[in-house]
């Protein structure tokens, strides 16, 4: 399969590819000269250019990671606002430690059992610090049948939820809510305040991943964040997860395929076995959806897929795909909305998925309220 685009990275423009470089380069393993050099090509590129790409693509604290011990080699004009950039969101990433906290609290004390994922859990799994990488909000997932009561600890607790509670809403648009939609987003009682995406599902769409409730609360691991102890998803988890996450964007920020890279690369460590995922994804019909994360972090970051899906090929669909999302790459922003809705319809060979896909896009027809 890596044959397949060897040179994709060639194709986008701009600074991208040498930042892609630039955060996976093992700056222990790499001789100095090697990051030197990455940054003095990177310096060549206008600095308003770099900057735009980073905060697009949430880069900014890896890159920042890669580059602080060698500075000089980048202008100050550049490093000025990146530092700024870095120092805010790790105020940030401290503030969504602290709501999680709470947040444990609060659903320990009610007795409900949620699973929080992605965000500074994730940083934590794939790099042992929880401020590596940068999240706008904490997600946390509930059963559905859980879903009213928890909102209502959160509201007694001081979250305030935005648009109308679900709680509050009348029999119709509740349960017009539960069917369309796959979150509630609150806010945190302390400053800053914290978003938090209260799920109830981990996509509008039931059938995308192939993973429930319950499926997902057997399939957990334990994470420690400063003396606390979470319960989130496991690496083998995240594996199935993260492709199809970042397809349903079709890969807009490379945020998203960096997780990918980071949780293939901590795989690869601990004898994680790729086979059975491979067979798995095969039977499930969620192969492609792997297969282009690993196409893209081979082109970009340098990542050899790993040998028990070489004897795969992106289809026609995905390949085509592929160039999409490298145009969009280079040019920092999403795929259209068509391109990402055609996607997601052929992101599974499940008729059950396909029909959910055709009766939410119906239903989103003059209904700004049920797309966001």
């Amino acid at each position: 399969m890596p044959k397949q685009n060897t040179q994709a990275s060639q194709l986008i423009t701009g600074p991208l590819p040498l930042i892609c470089r630039v955060i996976t380069v093992n700056i222990k393993a790499s001789t100095t000269d090697n990051l030197s050099a990455l940054l003095e090509k990177l310096a060549a590129f206008d600095t308003d250019e770099v900057l735009q790409a980073l905060r697009w693509h949430h880069l900014q604290i890896p890159f920042w990671f890669a580059v602080k011990d060698q500075s000089q080699h980048l202008p100050k004009a550049l490093i000025q606002p990146l530092k700024r950039q870095f120092h805010e969101m790790q105020f940030k990433l401290l503030a969504q430690q602290a709501t999680l906290q709470h947040l444990d609290q609060v659903l320990g004390e009610h007795g409900i059992v949620y699973i929080p994922f992605k965000g500074i859990l994730l940083s934590q799994q794939l790099s042992a610090s929880s401020s590596s990488r940068y999240s706008k909000d904490l997600d946390i997932w509930v059963a559905i049948d859980d879903i009213e009561r928890t909102e209502a600890a959160l509201i007694d607790a001081g979250y305030t939820a935005i648009g109308t509670q679900i709680t509050a809403q009348k029999t119709k648009q509740r349960r017009e809510t539960l069917q369309v939609r796959k979150d509630k987003v609150l806010l945190s009682p302390q400053k800053p305040h914290v978003e938090v995406e209260l799920h109830w599902r981990l996509d509008k769409n039931k059938h995308a991943y192939n993973i429930d409730f319950a499926k997902a609360s057997a399939a957990l691991s334990t994470v420690q964040l400063h003396g606390h102890d979470y319960t989130t998803f496991s690496l083998p988890l995240y594996l199935r997860y993260l492709p199809i996450h970042g397809s349903m964007a079709m890969w807009g920020r490379l945020k998203w395929l960096l997780d990918w890279h980071n949780a293939a690369t901590v795989a690869h460590e601990t004898g994680f076995d790729w086979q059975a995922l491979a067979n798995e994804l095969k039977k499930t019909g969620l192969l492609q959806p792997t297969l282009l994360a690993m196409q893209l972090s081979h082109s970009l970051f340098g990542q050899t897929p790993p040998a028990a899906f070489n004897a795969y090929k992106l289809s026609a669909l995905s390949t085509l795909t592929l160039k999409i999302v490298h145009s969009s790459l280079a040019g920092n922003q999403y795929p259209s909305l068509r391109s990402r809705w055609i996607m997601r319809f052929f992101l599974r060979r499940s008729l059950a998925y396909k029909t959910q896909h055709i009766y939410l896009m119906l239903r989103q027809i003059g209904r700004p309220d049920l797309r966001a």
